[in-house]
């Protein structure tokens, strides 16, 4: 048996191709109803054109519809009539940081600070931001005073969790996301980092985390791939696990129709664990037509194909790989077995 087959890359893919219900995206609120909610405010501010709740109320609409240059129009409106309105700030760092403009953004949340220190909103966003550029000591200072604040904010004990996740804490890591969890039960973001830690761990307890996230999301393709990940990673243990991976990825699948990570890492049980190599060969072939560039699905398809002593069909896969990715070592290997 032959057997060089990268794994990791599917992962990779999977997070460009996976995607959750349109259910469970806030964004996709009905048009009429977001067209009913917005002529009913603009009315408003016609008869109260100085009224900053009303701004502010229909820079949320745009935002839940995705129109962040309306949201912004708005929040200039706001500081023009209250140039020391903390929301407004706020919002507007929040929007920079959205499209990755950290220099204004970190500058917004300045500005709402000094006119609220005590806004937490703008502490938790400000010591997200100070994570991203890892500056750690600031991040946790905002994190403690938004909870000497109110210390029952989930998202606090989250992004502590993350802070020490990302420092190599992982007891504070998971006492932090406990902490997010026993606030909010449906919170799934905590759920879904508190599996990872215990996986990275090889510990079972994220299983636990994972189902608890598909109970928050039942078609969440994000909890779904991690939990199949994890339980073929952990197959030795007990080899029904691959069957349960395999059963995680049709449900991906049933979801996603499209996504080929799902299919591929099927393929990748079979071929690899279960050496069923026919059915490997077909789910490699769906992660191809899903997705037609996937080169180590051609390679790996190669490999069952030349398990199966197809060696015509093998060489023609090694090729289509090399095609598509010519410095790919492993395809060039596996040919040069097939080709002295």
């Amino acid at each position: 048996m032959i057997r060089n087959v990268l794994l990791g890359s599917a992962f990779a893919l999977c997070m460009i191709s996976c995607t959750d219900t349109p259910n469970d995206d806030p964004t996709q609120q009905p048009e009429v109803t977001f067209r009913t909610a917005l002529d009913s405010l603009n009315e408003a501010i016609i008869n109260d054109p100085n009224n900053i709740e009303l701004y502010l109320e229909r820079c949320n609409e745009w935002l839940v519809a995705g129109k962040h240059d309306e949201a912004f129009a708005d929040l200039e409106r706001v500081l023009r009539i209250d140039t020391a309105n903390a929301e407004a700030y706020n919002q507007r760092g929040n929007l920079h940081f959205l499209r990755s403009e950290f220099s204004e953004s970190i500058e917004d949340f300045k500005a709402c600070l000094f006119y609220d220190e005590n806004h937490t909103d703008c502490l938790l966003k400000k010591a997200e931001l100070d994570m991203l550029l890892r500056n750690y000591d600031q991040a946790i200072l905002n994190i403690n005073k938004a909870l000497r604040v109110d210390q029952n904010i989930p998202q606090a004990y989250f992004l502590k969790g993350m802070l020490y996740k990302e420092t190599g804490d992982s007891a504070a890591a998971a006492s932090s996301y406990a902490t997010a969890i026993d606030l909010d039960p449906e919170f799934y973001d905590a759920y879904i980092q508190a599996a990872l830690l215990y996986a990275g761990a090889g510990d079972d307890l994220a299983l636990e985390y994972y189902n608890s996230a598909l109970d928050v999301k039942p078609n969440s393709t994000e909890a779904l791939y991690d939990k199949g990940m994890y339980l073929q990673e952990t197959g030795f243990r007990d080899p029904i696990r691959y069957q349960q991976a395999l059963q995680c990825y049709r449900e991906i699948e049933a979801v996603d129709s499209t996504n080929a990570a799902a299919a591929f890492n099927q393929g990748y049980i079979y071929l690899e664990y279960l050496s069923h190599y026919d059915s490997a060969s077909v789910k490699f072939g769906d992660a191809i037509r899903k997705y037609p560039m996937y080169f180590q699905a051609f390679y790996n398809r190669g490999l069952c194909f030349e398990s199966m002593d197809m060696n015509d069909l093998a060489l023609n896969d090694y090729n289509k790989a090399l095609a598509i990715r010519p410095d790919y070592t492993p395809a060039a290997k596996a040919k040069g077995r097939l080709v002295p």
